[in-house]
């Protein structure tokens, strides 16, 4: 029976017999009929081997053009998603300096408000110019070209200190250092104010280090205010006396080293000392100079230093350092004073551990002249007990 009357067979009703082996054997052949148009030619069929198996086959084809529709759906809305996340982040991944999309998580140069999102939207071009060198650095023979070095300052520190003077009493500064890029040039500057110039406390030093001979210029002025006494006036108010110090001047000093360990210094200082008593009436707002004093002082200082300490986080903690000052003043107009002045510091660290250390201190100073200088007890100011 040929394959065409088997399908007529089958196309009769249900109530029509058909032989299962028949229709296996239709079914396994090559190719139906083009001229029923349910098949194509090139296209290849498993062998069944029972009319069960046909049915599951028909059946699992189905499943699976079913499973493939709904993987191709779920792929296409994949790449839907992906599309509109890409497009929502696309302004995330712009670096607002670069211009360019950005293969890293790092936003801390992005800006996130939506007033401002057209800073992150700089041209390439704008910021390649610049960063990008107009001038070659190297010549044609591969060697560098010196460049003319331009000094730029920049703030290192920025500390404050507080100190307690044994005759002035609480003393503090905050203090600023600057420098370039190379050390040759050190700017520091220290500040404590108290409304006018003439009250307050500043110090201005400039330091040029690009030599051996290092050269050092300092302005300074410092107000120190003290309570005298006081008295009644004839209203029967208190009034106090107060008496304010100031100290300024200018000094320039070289230093140069002789080793390692060994260095000179030599320099002049100007010294200027102005001494006014007020009388402070807190009821009638009144402030009175009671009496004025003062001096001027031109002195030339040459100085021996020697010093192998070793620093720790506060100060040296292992070593010897000295240093012998010989200081000269000669009389300058009515207000000039003269002495002679020497002095040594000798210091010595012994180190226990990283921790700990023992220092000693031996101070010497000896002055002579018309007008000797006092020295405190211990050698300098600022110590509590000094």
């Amino acid at each position: 029976m040929s394959n065409e009357d088997i399908l007529e067979q089958s196309s009769e009703g249900e109530n029509s017999s058909i032989d299962i082996k028949q229709l296996l054997e239709a079914a396994n052949s090559k190719a139906f009929d083009d001229e029923d148009d349910l098949l194509r030619k090139d296209k290849t069929f498993e062998k069944v081997s029972s009319f069960f198996d046909l049915i599951k086959a028909s059946n699992t084809d189905e499943v699976v053009s079913w499973e493939e529709q709904q993987v191709e759906q779920q792929s296409d809305q994949t790449s839907e998603e992906d599309f509109v996340e890409k497009e929502e982040l696309v302004d995330l991944r712009k670096d607002k300096w670069r211009g360019s999309d950005s293969n890293q998580s790092d936003y801390s140069r992005h800006i996130f408000a939506m007033e401002y999102e057209s800073y992150n939207e700089q041209k390439v071009e704008d910021n390649q110019n610049t960063s990008i060198r107009n001038t070659a650095l190297k010549n044609d023979t591969g060697d560098y070209i010196p460049q003319s070095y331009k000094t730029r300052f920049s703030l290192d520190i920025a500390q404050g200190q507080y100190g307690y003077n044994n005759v002035f009493g609480h003393q503090g500064l905050l203090i600023f250092y600057f420098s370039d890029l190379m050390g040759d040039h050190q700017i520091s500057l220290a500040l404590e104010s108290q409304i006018s110039l003439s009250n307050s406390d500043y110090y201005l030093n400039y330091a040029y280090l690009k030599n051996r001979t290092d050269y050092y210029f300092t302005l300074f002025h410092q107000a120190d205010f003290f309570l005298t006494g006081g008295y009644y006036n004839q209203f029967g108010y208190p009034v106090d006396l107060t008496a304010r110090m100031r100290h300024y001047g200018i000094s320039a000093i070289a230093s140069r080293p002789l080793n390692k360990f060994n260095r000179v210094d030599f320099g002049v200082i100007t010294h200027n000392l102005d001494y006014k008593l007020f009388a402070i009436d807190p009821y009638e707002t009144s402030n009175t100079v009671v009496n004025s004093d003062g001096f001027v002082a031109l002195n030339p200082t040459f100085s021996y230093v020697f010093d192998n300490t070793v620093f720790g986080y506060l100060g040296p903690i292992d070593g010897f350092r000295q240093n012998t000052t010989l200081e000269l003043s000669p009389a300058m107009g009515d207000k000039g004073i003269s002495f002679q002045k020497l002095k040594m510091d000798l210091r010595k660290y012994l180190m226990l551990n990283r921790s700990y250390s023992f220092a000693g201190r031996l101070f010497f100073g000896n002055s002579t002249g018309k007008n000797p200088q006092k020295y405190f007890l211990g050698g300098m100011q600022n110590w509590l007990w000094g």
